[in-house]
C-alpha cells in the first residue's frame, strides 16, 4: 500500500507561498524606496523657483532672500541638489550680514551633505569671498586652491553640463573670477586682475546676472583708477565704468553697490585734476549724478535730450547723499 503524501505536498505548497509573499514584499519595498528616493518634479520646480528668487533679490532684499532660501531647504527633502543650493544662498546672506561664524557652519553642512561638485565649488567660492572681505589672505588662497581642484574635477567628471547645473556652474565660475580679481586689486596686482576678468564671457551668463555685471564694471573701474598716472584717458575710462555700474545699481535699487560707487566716485572727484577732466569730457553724466545725489530728485523725464534707457537711468531711483558732491560741484 502507498503511503499518503498529503503532508509533504502541503508543506511544499506552504513554503512556496511564503517565498512568494516574502519576494512580493521585497519587490514592493524596493519600488517604494525607489519612488521615495526620486524627487517629485513638482517639488523640484518649486524649490528651483525659490532658489532663483533668493539669488535675484539677495543684494536688494537680503531678508527676503534668506526666507526664500530657508523655505527651499525645508521643501527640498530628497532633492539634494536643491537643498545644497539653498544652503549656499543662506551662506551668502550670512556673508552680507558679516556673520562669518554662520558662514562656516553652513559651509561645513554643505561639504558633508552633498556630492554635487558644482554646489561644493559654489561653497568654496563663497569662502573665498568671505576670506577676501575679512583680509584673511592665507585662508583665501587655501580655498582658492580647493576651488581650482574642484574645477579640474568637474572638467574631468562632467562630459556635458545642462540645465540648472549649467547655470550654477556659470555662476560659480563668474564669481570665482570676480573674487580672484578683487584680491589681486587689493594686492595692487592690476595685470593679474585684468587677466582674471578677461576670462569672463561678457556676452554670456554675466549679462543675465545684473549684480555680477555691476561688480564687473566696478572692478574694471578700480583697475583704471589705480592707473590714473597714465593720463586723462584712464580717468575717463574709470569714470565710464563707475557710471555704468552706478546706473545699473540705481535702476535695480541695489543699495549695496550704490553705496560703494558713491564712495569711490567721491574719492575720484576729491582730486581737482580728475574732476576737471570729467567735467570737460563727461558733463552730461556728471550733471545727472549731481542732480540725483545732491538735489535728491530727478524730473520724470530724466536727463533732457538723453534717452533714459541708454544710460540705464531710473529717474525715481533716489539715494541719500553721503558723499562730497556739494564741495566739488
Amino acid at each position: 500500500m502507498r503511503k499518503p503524501t498529503f503532508g509533504i505536498t502541503g508543506r511544499k505548497n506552504l513554503s512556496a507561498i511564503c517565498v512568494s509573499v516574502i519576494l512580493g514584499l521585497c519587490i514592493g519595498a524596493g519600488c517604494h524606496w525607489y519612488a521615495s528616493s526620486r524627487p517629485d518634479m513638482t517639488r523640484v520646480g518649486k524649490v528651483d523657483s525659490l532658489n532663483t528668487k533668493a539669488c535675484l533679490v539677495r543684494y536688494v532684499h537680503p531678508d527676503s532672500a534668506l526666507l526664500f532660501a530657508r523655505k527651499a531647504a525645508r521643501m527640498a527633502r530628497n532633492y539634494a541638489d536643491g537643498r545644497s543650493e539653498a544652503l549656499n544662498h543662506q551662506m551668502f546672506i550670512c556673508f552680507l550680514r558679516m556673520d562669518f561664524g554662520g558662514c562656516m557652519e553652513l559651509y561645513n553642512r554643505i561639504q558633508q551633505s552633498t556630492s554635487n561638485q558644482i554646489e561644493l565649488l559654489v561653497s568654496e567660492v563663497n569662502m573665498m569671498i568671505i576670506c577676501q572681505r575679512a583680509a584673511q589672505n592665507r585662508l583665501f588662497f587655501d580655498y582658492y586652491n580647493r576651488a581650482l581642484e574642484r574645477i579640474q574635477r568637474i572638467r574631468e567628471e562632467y562630459d556635458e553640463v545642462k540645465g540648472r547645473n549649467k547655470e550654477r556652474l556659470d555662476y560659480a565660475m563668474t564669481e570665482f573670477s570676480l573674487t580672484t580679481a578683487t584680491n589681486y586689486i587689493n594686492l595692487m596686482q592690476e595685470q593679474k586682475a585684468e587677466k582674471e576678468l578677461s576670462a569672463i564671457d561678457t556676452d554670456g551668463y554675466i549679462r543675465r546676472n545684473k549684480a555680477l555685471l555691476i561688480y564687473f564694471y566696478y572692478l574694471n573701474g578700480l583697475i583704471c583708477q589705480n592707473r590714473l598716472d597714465l593720463g586723462k584717458e584712464r580717468v575717463v575710462d574709470a569714470f565710464d565704468y563707475f557710471y555704468l555700474a552706478y546706473s545699473y545699481s540705481e535702476r535695480m535699487g541695489n543699495i549695496y553697490f550704490s553705496s560703494m560707487l558713491e564712495q569711490v566716485l567721491s574719492e575720484m572727484f576729491a582730486q581737482p585734476k580728475n574732476y576737471d577732466i570729467i567735467k570737460t569730457y563727461r558733463k552730461v553724466e556728471l550733471d545727472y549724478l549731481y542732480n540725483s545725489l545732491v538735489t535728491e530728485e530727478l524730473g520724470e523725464g530724466g536727463i533732457p535730450g538723453i534717452p533714459a534707457p541708454f544710460y540705464g537711468i531710473s529717474p525715481k531711483g533716489i539715494v541719500q547723499c553721503r558723499t562730497m558732491w556739494k564741495s566739488v560741484a
